[in-house]
This record gives C-alpha cells, sequence and structure tokens, in this order.
C-alpha cells in the first residue's frame, strides 16, 4: 500500500498543496519553513484519522502540548479557524483517504461524552469546538466513514466527546528531527521478535566494534568489546538515528509507512550513503514506503550516488519551493525522477 498523491487545504502553512507523484522512497527539500515537516504531519494525520488526538499527537512532535481549543488554532492555515483543514491521500491499491477538520460552535449537548464530564459542566458554556470527518473509499465506494467531536469546556479545556472502536488498517511512524518521544520502544519490540539482525547489520557497517544488542529488563544495552555493556543511549546522534530508522521500519512493515525529519540530522557525511541504501534496503524487503526531508547537501550527494537500481526505479526527489502565482503566495512541488535527480546534483544545481 503506496500513497502516491496528496491534497493538502487549509493546513499549517499551506493553503491549497497538491503532490502528484510520490515514490516508495521519496525525499524532499526545501528552504526554511516552507512546509516540509508539515507536510510530514499532514501524511501521519491520515494514518490516525481515527483517533481525535491525531492533531495533539502532531503539536507534540514540536514539543507543544495541546490542553485548550487555542492550541489547535497552528493547525489551520493562517490560524484562521473559520477554514477547514482538508487531507486527502490517494494509494495505489484503489484506496483514497480523507480527513477534514473544522471548528464550529455547538448549540445544543447533542453528544453523550466519551470521558468522565457532565453535561451540566458544558451547558451555557459551550465555546468553539472541533468536529474531525473521516472517509477511506475503495474505488471509488465507501469502506469505513465518521465523525469525532471535541468540546471545550467553561475554562476552555478539550474534552473528546466521541470515539471510534475501529482499528486503523495502515500504520505510520513519524520520527521527528531530534526528539523520539517513545525512546526504544521500537528496537525492544524487534530484539524481542528476533527481528534486531538488520539493525545490529547497519550499526557494524558504521562502527565495526558493535557486537550485540541485549534487552536487560526494559534496558538495552550495545556490547562493544569493553568489560561491560554500554546503555543504547550513549552511543552517538548518528547511529541512535540510525537505530530508530531501522526500528521504525520493521514496525510498520507490511504496507506502512515511515516519515522520517531531517533525516541527515546526526549522520556524519561518511556514513550517509551506507544509510540511506541500507534502510531503503530493508524497506523495500519489508513493503515499507519511507518519505524523508533534508536540507543537507553531502545528503543529497550521497543520494545521487547509490547505483541499486531497485532503489533508482523507486525514488522521488521532491523540492518544495514558495512562489507567488496570480498575487498569492503557494507553495508547489517539483518532482524528479532520480536520472533527472542525479543529473541535476552532478550539474551542481540547487537542490536544497
Amino acid at each position: 500500500m503506496l500513497l502516491e498523491q496528496m491534497n493538502v487545504k487549509n493546513f499549517r502553512g499551506f493553503q491549497d498543496f497538491t503532490i502528484s507523484r510520490l515514490g516508495r522512497f521519496t525525499l524532499i527539500a526545501g528552504s526554511n519553513d516552507v512546509g516540509k515537516t508539515s507536510l510530514l504531519e499532514a501524511i501521519f494525520m491520515l494514518s490516525g484519522m481515527m483517533r481525535m488526538d491525531i492533531s495533539a499527537r502532531i503539536n507534540t512532535f514540536r514539543n507543544v502540548s495541546v490542553i485548550k481549543e487555542d492550541d489547535l488554532y497552528s493547525m489551520f492555515y493562517a490560524q484562521e479557524i473559520d477554514r477547514e483543514v482538508s487531507i486527502i491521500g490517494t494509494f495505489d491499491n484503489g484506496i483514497v483517504r480523507t480527513l477534514k477538520l473544522k471548528s464550529f460552535t455547538p448549540k445544543t449537548m447533542q453528544y453523550s461524552p466519551a470521558v468522565d464530564i457532565t453535561a451540566t459542566a458544558l451547558n451555557g458554556s459551550l465555546k468553539t469546538s472541533f468536529k474531525q470527518k473521516f472517509s477511506v473509499l475503495e474505488y471509488g465506494k465507501q469502506k469505513k466513514a465518521g465523525e469525532l467531536i471535541f468540546l471545550a469546556d467553561s475554562s476552555g479545556v478539550l474534552k473528546e466527546f466521541t470515539r471510534v472502536k475501529e482499528s486503523e488498517d495502515w500504520h505510520c511512524i513519524f520520527l521527528p528531527a531530534k526528539n523520539y518521544f517513545n525512546g526504544f520502544a521500537n528496537l525492544k519490540t524487534a530484539i524481542l521478535n528476533k527481528e534486531d539482525s538488520y539493525i545490529l547489520q547497519m550499526l557494524q557497517n558504521i562502527d565495526p566494534t558493535i557486537r550485540k544488542l541485549t534487552l536487560v529488563g526494559e534496558q538495552v544495552f550495545v556490547d562493544t568489546g569493553l568489560s561491560h555493556l554500554l546503555p543504547i543511549q550513549m552511543l552517538g546522534d548518528g547511529l541512535i538515528k540510525i537505530i530508530h530508522a531501522c526500528a521504525a521500519v520493521l514496525m510498520c512493515k507490511g504496507g506502512g509507512l515511515v516519515c522520517l525529519d531531517e533525516i541527515d540530522n546526526g549522520l556524519h557525511f561518511s556514513a550517509m550513503q551506507e544509510f540511506w541504501l541500507g534502510i531503503t534496503q530493508c524497506a523495500a524487503k519489508h513493503d515499507v514506503q519511507i518519505i524523508a526531508t533534508t536540507h543537507d547537501y553531502d545528503l543529497l550527494n550521497a543520494v545521487a550516488r547509490v547505483t541499486d537500481f531497485g532503489f533508482q526505479r523507486d525514488f522521488e526527489y521532491l523540492k518544495l519551493v514558495r512562489q507567488k502565482r496570480d498575487g498569492r503566495e503557494s507553495v508547489f512541488a517539483y518532482p524528479y525522477n532520480f536520472e533527472q535527480y542525479s543529473s541535476a546534483v552532478e550539474a551542481g544545481t540547487e537542490m536544497r
């Protein structure tokens, strides 16, 4: 299940943004504040659209908590909450997933609370609240649809009022540039499932002194040949980046997607080509899509030197550019296949 096209309206800095071509391996670049991270967040929103807390989760990637209704304003283009957020993703298997988020002013108590809150606490003090609709179409026929409601109490604190009990059938993991939140939970799962051999191999390609990964209780240790095992957290940022990326791929096997924000962060330039080739080979083996952002010149060059034909065939590069058209400033995506991309890099074209 590969995400091939996206349309994003009124979300973050996107007023009306379309991507017509995504590959199994997509690398996204562009200037600061053009919307690279926001695009990954929009993709992640689609993977959890049957969960009302998905809007809160994407804000935590930026270390912003969502408690009150004002905290959701940043979800809307220009923070104008009278707009409707729309995120639509089209997949290679005929699936279309749609998420829409809009504000509304509730007039009556129409909904039974899903949390412990009384109607009395809300009556007479209802403020702007949020409605999240979702739908899944398969070859034009409705497969799933629903609506989730957030209401605010008298102090503006958001309360979840409806929940969907169905489980998601598309899995996506978002790895932010610096913070990993759940720590090494995915790595622990990989070790318990005896699937950590690929991660170990990737680490050894960068640091040959690494011999083994061991789970002791809730802590992961690494054997580097010293007299004592080393807590995994003591490894450098680059190796930790590799661990999290590989473990995320294993957790999404069977048609999932991994979003990697600033994939180059923490990596030495000499390890970039090895890492990119290794992670994409792992993703291809386990049927996982990877969409990553970067603005690192060394990584762009490293990717252009990859000679694996399978990777080249499945690779897409997107450069996001903010431009004025018809008197309006918008973000546009310019796609390159591998041949176009490698030729541009070789010619010295500015691709960041």
